[in-house]
């Protein structure tokens, strides 16, 4: 884990959590990105150009996003980001501010 997401995790440690707030912050920074893409509707081709990442790369990602949110198969993710979407683009918004502070 990176320093950045060492301090990150900590400066949420501290703060009363959401269910899914809590599962996001097991995610890595670049599984936040997809997410966070997934639920602006983005296509996976248009999160990996984003990511600068190729869309096997990006399909990685979303399998990894699955196994540690405990979702099995991409209908699952999919409902997922569906319904939480508004708490995953609030999440990432402040998890932005905060990385941009450290």
């Amino acid at each position: 884990m990176c320093q950045a997401s060492k301090k990150i995790k900590h400066f949420f440690s501290g703060k009363t959590l959401g269910s899914v707030e809590s599962q996001l912050l097991v995610l890595t920074n670049r599984e936040l990105e997809t997410i966070h893409g997934l639920a602006l509707l983005k296509t996976s081709d248009e999160i990996a150009e984003e990511m600068c990442v190729t869309p096997k790369s990006h399909y990685n990602y979303r399998n990894r996003i699955g196994d540690k949110l405990n979702l099995k198969g991409q209908k699952c993710l999919t409902k997922f980001v569906r319904v939480q979407k508004k708490q995953i683009c609030a999440f990432y918004q402040h998890w932005l501010s905060v990385k941009s502070n450290l």
